[in-house]
C-alpha cells in the first residue's frame, strides 16, 4: 500500500462540509473517505455538487455515531496511512507539505502539534509510559492530544493489531483508540507544526450530552483498569481514576439526566475501582477540582453539581471559550 486515505465521519454538519474538504486541495491524497451517518440537512446534496474524483461517499441507514462511521471508513481504506477529520473542521492551507512530505516514510504513528518537538522514537525508546498517562488525562505530554486528529496512523499497523474505534463507548473513543495504537507501534514521528482548525464554538460546549454519562464512565473507568494492570502504581491508578471521573461529572451537568443518581452510580463504581480515594498525586488536582471532590466524598451531591455547572459559567464568561473560533493545532 502507498499514499494517504482521509476518513471524515458526518452528521448533519453541511453548513461545513465544503470548507471542510476545500481545505485539503494541496494535500496529496488516494481517497477521501465521507461517511455520512444518516444525515438529514443538505449533506448529500452538497457533496453530489462536488467534483471531486476522489471523494468516496457513504450515507449509512440510521445515525449509528461517530465510532461506527470511522470504523466504515477505516474498513474501506486501502492506502498506507490514514488521517481522521471533523466535518466541521479543517486543515491549514500552507501546512499541506508537511503530511505530503512524510507519508513516504515508513513510521507507524506521525503526530503533529504546535506544542511537540521534532523527535523520533523507535522501539523501547518509545515514552509509551508518559503517552499513556497523557492520553488517560492525568498528566499531559507536551503537544500529545487525546483526539485522533492531527495524526496519520500507518494502516498495516492497525489492522495488525485489529485497533478499531470502540462503539460501545459515546465519550473518550479517541482516548481509547490511541492508547491501542501507542501499545502497538514500534515508531513514531513527532512533527512541530500547527495544521489542523478545530472549530470551538459556544454553542458545540454548551450542548445537551445526550448519551448516559454513569454508564460511559463505568465502562471507560473499568477499561482503563484493565488497560493499566501492572503498568501504574496504586497513586497513579487513583489519580487517573479521579481524572477521568471528575470529566465525565462535567458532561453530567450538561445532560438532563438526574444528577443524583447518577453521581450515585458514578461514585459506587468509583469506590470499587480505586484502591484507595485519598492516596492521588494532589498536584496534578486543580483546586476547584479539590472542592467537587471533598463534596462527592461526603455524598453532597447537589453541592458537587453546583461547584462544577458554577465553574463551567465562570470560564464562559471569561471568555475562556472562544465563539465560532478556530483553535490551530
Amino acid at each position: 500500500m502507498s499514499g494517504l486515505s482521509i476518513v471524515i465521519p458526518t452528521y448533519n454538519c453541511g453548513e461545513y462540509i465544503e470548507t471542510c474538504i476545500n481545505s485539503l486541495a494541496r494535500l496529496e491524497y488516494d481517497e477521501l473517505i465521507i461517511v455520512d451517518d444518516g444525515s438529514t440537512d443538505q449533506t448529500e446534496e452538497i457533496i453530489d455538487s462536488l467534483s471531486n474524483k476522489k471523494l468516496v461517499y457513504i450515507k449509512t441507514d440510521g445515525n449509528f455515531g461517530v465510532s461506527a462511521a470511522r470504523n466504515i471508513g477505516l474498513e474501506r481504506v486501502r492506502s498506507k496511512y490514514v488521517m481522521f477529520m471533523d466535518a466541521d473542521d479543517s486543515l491549514v492551507l500552507n501546512q499541506s507539505r508537511l503530511i505530503n512530505g512524510v507519508v513516504n516514510k515508513d513510521f507507524d504513528l506521525v503526530v503533529f502539534g504546535n506544542e511537540i518537538q521534532n523527535e523520533e522514537f523507535f522501539g523501547d525508546e518509545i515514552p509509551k509510559d508518559e503517552i499513556y498517562l497523557s492520553l488517560a488525562g492525568y498528566k499531559q505530554y507536551p503537544g500529545f492530544i487525546t483526539a485522533v486528529f492531527s495524526k496519520l496512523y500507518r494502516v498495516d499497523m492497525l489492522r495488525m493489531g485489529h485497533i478499531t474505534f470502540n462503539e460501545s463507548v459515546k465519550k473518550a473513543e479517541d482516548a481509547i483508540f490511541n492508547l491501542e495504537v501507542v501499545q502497538s507501534i514500534d515508531s513514531v514521528k513527532f512533527v512541530q507544526a500547527g495544521l489542523y482548525k478545530y472549530r470551538n464554538n459556544t454553542n458545540s460546549i454548551t450542548k445537551s450530552v445526550s448519551y448516559n454519562v454513569s454508564k460511559n464512565y463505568i465502562v471507560t473507568s473499568t477499561w482503563f483498569a484493565e488497560f493499566f494492570s501492572n503498568q501504574l502504581s496504586s497513586e497513579q491508578h487513583n489519580s487517573l481514576q479521579l481524572n477521568w471521573m471528575l470529566r465525565e461529572i462535567y458532561c453530567l451537568t450538561l445532560s438532563n439526566q438526574n444528577p443524583a443518581d447518577s453521581l450515585r452510580e458514578i461514585m459506587s463504581h468509583y469506590r470499587k475501582i480505586v484502591v484507595s480515594r485519598y492516596m492521588v498525586n494532589w498536584r496534578n488536582i486543580r483546586n476547584k477540582h479539590r472542592v467537587i471532590y471533598v463534596c462527592l466524598l461526603m455524598r453532597l451531591y447537589p453541592a458537587a453539581v453546583f461547584f462544577e455547572k458554577y465553574k463551567r459559567e465562570k470560564e464562559l464568561n471569561s471568555g475562556s471559550y472562544a465563539v465560532e473560533a478556530f483553535e490551530v493545532l
